[in-house]
């Protein structure tokens, strides 16, 4: 939903001004944690993830999810058989037509879906996250599916509702995050087991900046559906409880119901925790990692299997995450974050602070969409795009790689944006002309103005 979006701008204004088997088998944190595929010839992550960013700029991630999905209200009849795969097909390139309804940025990747209900992805593929069939980086989209209602972008896997209900994923499955009940990654779509009723996808996981001698991570990831009737599911990897299924470990291939949540009206994940919204008194609820208070939790408690609510906190309309923070705002516009505050300088220098509780801050007026990563962010307003952070790859979009501590104007879109997301260099806007347009890393390039994303002709 579009004030979610606005969460994840907001969240960085806030702290800083494959491998087989069907059985789920439980797992220590650290086998959560692997060493990246996709590097280039200096080791940083092909086509994103932060590599430098100014002070002041925040750790986070693309979970993508998150920023750039569209809800998909159509009522559900729960009390019939659902077909998870009907109406969805899996296409071998080609051609389409329509306007962009969702746009998501996954670290290196992006996925759209468009008002003909076709799904195309971009970017890197090293795991198979295009969906495409290959393990080929793609510079233009490339079709994935048809039959979809919206997209999601996870580190380095990627998901779509579809228009049945039901929802498929593809890519990286190492911890089960594909939800098909296996291990397997896969380069082509897969159904989530049992699935239906799907409103709004969130994915977790994504590759962590290097801090110091410590070079960048790949982090597993987790999947989670919220469904039409408030309830939401997880999935993937779970070392710190991030599923919420009452414990620590033992990832799920196939999802899992959260209990004690029934009522949901949003949902978000970061790096290895994920926050709802209650509808029926706007408080929130998080799960899983809490060693830098991402629950909003003291740190005294490391993690949780089971929601936990966050104190103090009412009226609470959205939620967004990212990395190893989080962001709520609230019914009369005010806004409020907490976890850890991370800086990544060209060096590496780690400066850190965490905040515990919900804190307060200050926000651009008229704010319809935010998103971030980790160490960049956008707002949209009225159609106008606004960015900041780190911008070695010209991803805030100002036509300069000079990194910006305060908002500034993207030029040079040709159309007012109705949405906006951001990878871990490179952002994308879907516009009111039914195009798209990205910037930042592109295709191994610093572009650091928009340029239009060209779809193959129908």
């Amino acid at each position: 939903m579009r004030a979610r979006w606005a969460l994840w701008m907001i969240l960085a204004v806030a702290l800083g001004a494959a491998s087989c088997g069907d059985d789920d088998a439980g797992t220590t944190p650290e086998a959560g944690v692997r060493d990246a595929a996709a590097r280039d010839s200096g080791g940083a992550p092909v086509d994103a993830g932060m590599t430098g960013a100014p002070d002041g700029a925040l750790d986070m991630d693309a979970s993508a999810d998150d920023g750039g999905i569209v809800d998909v209200d159509a009522a559900i009849d729960f009390d019939a058989a659902i077909d998870l795969d009907a109406g969805a097909a899996v296409t071998d390139g080609g051609a389409s037509s329509g306007s962009i309804t969702s746009i998501a940025a996954g670290d290196v990747h992006t996925c759209a879906s468009r008002s003909d209900g076709t799904a195309w992805c971009w970017g890197d593929n090293t795991y198979g996250q295009l969906g495409d069939g290959t393990r080929v980086a793609r510079s233009a989209p490339t079709s994935v599916l048809t039959g979809v209602a919206s997209v999601a972008g996870g580190g380095a896997h990627s998901c779509a509702i579809l228009a049945s209900g039901g929802a498929m994923c593809w890519g990286d499955n190492a911890s089960g995050q594909l939800g098909d009940g296996s291990r397997r990654s896969s380069t082509t779509p897969v159904i989530v087991s049992g699935l239906g009723g799907a409103a709004e996808l969130a994915l977790g996981g994504g590759y962590k900046p290097p801090s110091g001698p410590i070079p960048d991570i790949y982090v597993e990831g987790h999947s989670c559906v919220r469904r039409v009737d408030g309830t939401v599911s997880c999935w993937g990897d779970n070392a710190v409880g991030q599923l919420g299924n009452g414990r620590a470990g033992g990832d799920a291939t196939r999802p899992a119901l959260v209990s004690g949540v029934t009522d949901a009206v949003d949902i978000a994940a970061g790096l290895r925790h994920t926050c709802v919204v209650r509808g029926t008194d706007g408080s929130v609820l998080c799960w899983g990692n809490n060693e830098d208070a991402e629950l909003g939790q003291p740190r005294t408690i490391t993690a949780s299997g089971a929601p936990l609510a966050v104190p103090g906190l009412s009226n609470v309309v959205a939620v967004g995450a990212g990395g190893k923070k989080t962001c709520v705002l609230r019914s009369d516009g005010s806004v409020a974050c907490w976890g850890l505050n991370e800086c990544y300088l060209e060096l590496f220098c780690r400066v850190a602070t965490t905040v515990e509780t919900p804190t307060p801050i200050m926000v651009p007026p008229s704010v319809v969409d935010v998103t971030f990563a980790w160490g960049h962010g956008c707002v949209m307003q009225a159609g106008g795009v606004d960015c900041w952070g780190a911008n070695y790859a010209g991803q805030v979009g100002d036509g300069t790689m000079s990194s910006r501590s305060n908002p500034v104007p993207v030029v040079g879109l040709a159309a007012p944006a109705i949405a906006i997301t951001v990878g871990g260099a490179h952002t994308c806007a879907a516009l009111g002309d039914g195009t798209a347009a990205c910037w930042g890393l592109l295709d191994g390039t610093a572009t650091p103005s928009p340029v239009s994303v060209v779809f193959p002709a129908p």
